[in-house]
């Protein structure tokens, strides 16, 4: 769909102060174009054994929420899915092998029907995961919407660079500091 096209490129041209402002925008559009309950993003752990939410935009209480981790160990079928796909469709998530193991304490209680979740990957590497959980009937993922997924997916990688070289260029700056500090304090000893 081209309006999904035109969403992308206005998201790709704006500008945001901070990665966690760049996320939560981007989460929110994502679920208000798809018409997804909840969009969140995950960021995996040190040595894919967890991951944790940094933000989930709840659509319906228009509210952001953060903090809640998950263990490979809990869900293995989940996290070896996610190693080797970049797409994750889920139309019935609670039979679905690699997400039924979220069935009985999340899924169920949650009301959620279907799950698409988009692997975040930074050269190469996976980094995260953009989780699409719907509620209501089931929810057959339509190649268009997979494709705006990737797109968010995308930019979130791309903010999450923006930010890592922010931090890079301001930790360089201070060093750079400490350096000519530390030659002030011996030419004035010398």
């Amino acid at each position: 769909r081209e309006e999904y096209n035109d969403i992308l490129a206005d998201l790709k041209n704006r500008s945001w102060s901070s990665f966690e402002e760049a996320l939560a925008a981007l989460l929110e559009a994502d679920a208000r174009t798809l018409e997804v309950e909840q969009v969140g993003y995950w960021k995996i752990g040190e040595m894919a054994a967890s991951m944790t939410l940094q933000d989930m935009f709840v659509q319906s209480q228009n509210k952001h929420v953060k903090g809640h981790s998950l263990a490979a160990k809990d869900y293995p079928f989940y996290f070896k899915a996610l190693d080797g796909l970049r797409t994750l469709s889920a139309e019935d998530a609670c039979e679905d092998p690699f997400t039924s193991e979220f069935k009985d304490d999340y899924l169920i209680p949650q009301g959620i029907t279907s799950m698409l979740d988009i692997g975040v990957r930074s050269h190469g590497s996976l980094i995260g995961i953009l989780c699409h959980e719907h509620k209501g009937p089931k929810r057959q993922w339509q190649h268009e919407e997979e494709n705006f997924a990737l797109g968010i997916a995308d930019l979130i990688s791309a903010a999450i660079g923006k930010e890592e070289q922010s931090h890079w260029v301001t930790e360089r700056k201070t060093l750079v500091e400490r350096i000519r500090a530390l030659e002030n304090e011996l030419k004035k000893k010398k």
